[in-house]
């Protein structure tokens, strides 16, 4: 269960192998079904094209301009520092969103 409430169900994931192995291990586990999405498929892939995107676009060349990373935990609190603020307190103006921030969105999701 997560921190909202929910329980994870099934873990939708492209064909690259970091997917494969442990993964597949640890999602059997627990439970979780993991599905893939078709090869060159924008109708799955788009969302997270979108924001692999956004996230190299507005975070990593910023970051890298900016600062030297040394190590691997370096790299890993910068990304959880944006990916906070992508969540929290970026507005986004897709269809779905229309100004809302995910956390935001979700929380109203949840709330129904």
């Amino acid at each position: 269960i997560g921190p909202a409430g929910w329980i994870l169900q099934r873990v939708l994931t492209d064909g690259g192998h970091e997917f494969k192995g442990v993964c597949v291990t640890g999602c059997t586990r627990r439970q979780i079904r993991v599905t893939r999405t078709k090869p060159r498929h924008a109708w799955t892939n788009g969302f997270v094209e979108r924001v692999q995107g956004t996230t190299l676009h507005e975070h990593w060349r910023i970051a890298f301009r900016r600062h030297y990373f040394t190590s691997r935990a370096a790299l890993q609190r910068s990304l959880d520092q944006y990916l906070r603020f992508y969540n929290l307190e970026r507005p986004h103006r897709g269809y779905r969103l229309r100004g809302l921030t995910p956390a935001t969105k979700f929380a109203g999701d949840i709330a129904r």
